[in-house]
C-alpha cells in the first residue's frame, strides 16, 4: 500500500499520532531550554544547579515510564490519553506558577514524563498497535510531529514566551499603545550617562522602542553602547541637542553643569534625582528651567506605593496615623554624594505620594564618618508623622515601608514584592485576633514605568511625569533642612 491510500484510510488515527508527538515538544529539552534564562533568574541559582534539577527530574520520569507505559495495553486508548494530556497540562501549569525550586522540579517531573515520555508513547504504541502491514510508514508518520515542533513549533513558542512577558511588563491595555508605537516614527531620545544606573535605562528604552543615542565621558562605552541597542554615542553633549528628549543619568555632582547646557535648548529633560548636589545649585538653575523639566521619582511609579497612597487617600484603614520608611543596606556604589543625598530623596518622594505633600521636618540625627555621613534618622511632621532611617552600615538590605492608619497597618515590606501585608485592629486589638490580609499587585518595574510615562508624553499621548522641578526642588530642600537639624 502507498503512503497516500495509507493517508485517505487511516487519516484521523495518523494525524492522532503526529499531534501526540507535535505536542510532546512541551517536555522535549529543546523547548524547556528556552525557559532556563528566566527559570534561573526567578529562583536566583546557577546553571549547574539547574542542570542537576533537570537530569534529576529526566531520571525520575524514565524509572517511571516503564511501569506507566505498560497500562496502556491494559486500558482504553482513548482513557489512557486523557491521563497523559491531563498530566501534561498539570506540569504545565504548575511550572507557570512555581515560585520555589521543588515546585519547579516536580513540574519538569510531570513535564518529562507525560510530555517527552508518555506523548511519544502513546503515538507509536498506537500505530503499532492499530497498523499491521503497514506499520513502519504508519510510525514514521506519526513522528513526524517531531521535526514539526523543532522546527515552527520552538519559534511560536518564543514568541508567545515573548508576548506574555511584555504583557506581564507593561499590561495587556498599555502593551496595544505600544505597538501602535513602535508603528510609528521612533522617538529620539538621549541618554547622558552610561554607568551602573544607565545601562538599565538603556535596556528599558530600547525595549520600548525608542532610537537611543548615548552620551558618556568615557569613549570606552562605545562598544557597550552599541552592544545595547544604541544607534549613536558620543562624548559630546552638544550632539545630543536635535533630539526629541533627554534623560540624565550621569553622577549627581555632574548635574548642574549639564543641566546648564542642555536647558536652554528646550526639550523634554528627566533627570536622576536627586536632581543637583546642593540646594544652592538647585535655586542657581531655577532661572533657566522651563515646564518640561522632570525628576526620576521611581518610587512614585511603584505599584505597592500607588496602593499604599490609595489606602491612605480613601481612608480604607482609618485616618492616617503616620508612616515609617526603612533604606539600608551595606555601604553604596555612589562616591560622589553621601547616604542621605543618595537615599533620601527615594522616601521623601514616597511620602509625596502617600500624603500628597511634604511634611515640615521636625528632627534628625546623622551617622557622621570622619570622610562621610553614612546614614540619617529623622523625623517629619506631627499628625501625621513621618519616621524616615536610612542607612548604608546595616549588614542585609532592607527596604520597607508601613502606613499606620487608626483601624490597621499596611506594610510594603519589600521593593520587589507583589503584594502588601494588611493587619486591621485599633489600638485595643489583642494579639490573638491579628489577622493578614495579602493585597496583589502587578509588580510592574517602576524603572520601566517612569520611563515608559516620559516617552508617551514627549509622544503627545499621555500625560507628564509625576515629578516637576518644582517638586525635586521641594525634595533638596527638605534634605537641607533636615542636614541643618542635625548639624546645626
Amino acid at each position: 500500500m502507498s503512503h497516500t491510500q495509507m493517508l485517505r484510510g487511516s487519516l484521523p488515527l495518523l494525524a492522532f499520532g503526529l499531534i501526540l508527538t507535535f505536542f510532546s515538544s512541551f517536555g522535549q529539552t529543546f523547548l524547556l531550554s528556552l525557559s532556563v534564562p528566566a527559570i534561573e533568574s526567578l529562583l536566583g541559582i546557577s546553571n549547574t544547579v539547574f542542570g542537576s534539577l533537570y537530569a534529576v527530574a529526566t531520571l525520575s520520569s524514565a524509572f517511571t515510564l516503564p511501569w506507566l507505559g505498560g497500562r496502556f495495553d491494559r486500558m482504553p486508548i482513548r482513557r489512557y490519553t486523557l491521563m497523559v494530556l491531563l498530566g501534561l497540562i498539570a506540569g504545565l501549569l504548575l511550572l507557570s506558577s512555581a515560585r520555589h525550586i521543588i515546585v519547579v522540579g516536580i513540574a519538569f517531573y510531570g513535564l518529562r514524563l507525560f510530555g517527552q515520555g508518555l506523548m511519544s508513547h502513546t503515538a507509536i504504541s498506537a500505530m503499532a498497535r492499530y497498523f499491521e502491514a503497514n506499520r513502519g510508514k504508519a510510525i514514521g508518520t506519526a513522528t513526524l510531529g517531531h521535526p514539526i515542533g523543532e522546527a515552527p513549533g520552538s519559534r511560536c513558542h518564543t514568541c508567545y514566551c515573548e508576548w506574555l512577558a511584555a504583557v506581564k511588563r507593561v499590561g495587556m491595555g498599555n502593551l496595544c499603545g505600544l505597538i501602535q508605537q513602535s508603528m510609528r516614527a521612533k522617538l529620539k531620545i538621549g541618554l547622558i550617562g552610561l554607568g551602573i544606573w544607565g545601562e538599565k535605562i538603556a535596556r528599558d528604552l530600547v525595549k520600548i522602542g525608542a532610537e537611543l543615542h548615548v552620551c558618556d565621558t568615557s569613549p570606552n562605552r562605545r562598544q557597550l553602547a552599541f552592544e545595547m541597542g544604541a544607534v549613536a554615542f558620543s562624548t559630546d553633549i552638544f550632539s545630543l541637542r536635535s533630539l526629541d528628549g533627554l534623560v540624565i543619568v550621569s553622577p549627581t555632582t555632574t548635574h548642574y553643569s549639564i543641566l546648564k547646557q542642555v536647558l536652554p535648548w528646550h526639550i523634554p529633560v528627566f533627570v536622576e534625582k536627586p536632581v543637583v548636589a546642593s540646594l544652592e545649585e538647585a535655586k542657581a538653575l531655577s532661572p533657566l528651567v522651563h515646564d518640561e523639566v522632570f525628576v526620576m521619582h521611581i518610587w512614585k511609579y511603584h505599584r505597592g506605593i500607588q496602593v499604599l497612597g490609595q489606602i491612605a487617600q480613601s481612608q480604607e484603614l482609618g485616618p492616617v496615623l503616620g508612616l515609617r520608611s526603612t533604606r539600608a543596606n551595606w555601604t553604596s556604589p555612589r562616591r560622589d554624594v553621601d547616604s542621605v543625598w543618595n537615599l533620601m530623596p527615594h522616601d521623601l518622594s514616597i511620602l509625596i505620594a502617600i500624603f500628597g505633600y511634604l511634611p515640615e521636618p521636625e528632627f534628625a540625627v546623622v551617622e557622621q564618618h570622619p570622610d562621610m555621613v553614612r546614614g540619617m534618622y529623622a523625623v517629619l511632621g506631627k499628625a501625621p508623622w513621618a519616621i524616615i532611617e536610612v542607612s548604608n552600615r546595616y549588614e542585609r538590605k532592607s527596604r520597607e515601608v508601613r502606613l499606620h492608619c487608626q483601624y490597621g497597618v499596611a506594610i510594603l515590606k519589600d521593593e520587589k514584592a507583589d503584594h502588601l501585608e494588611i493587619y486591621r485592629g485599633d489600638e485595643h486589638a489583642e494579639a490573638r485576633e491579628m489577622k493578614k490580609e495579602i493585597r496583589k499587585f502587578n509588580p510592574l518595574p517602576p524603572l520601566y514605568a517612569e520611563l515608559e510615562v516620559f516617552c508617551s508624553y514627549i509622544s503627545g499621548e499621555g500625560e507628564p511625569p509625576l515629578s516637576n522641578y518644582e517638586e525635586g526642588l521641594a525634595v533638596i530642600q527638605c534634605i537641607h533642612q533636615l542636614n541643618t537639624i542635625a548639624c546645626p
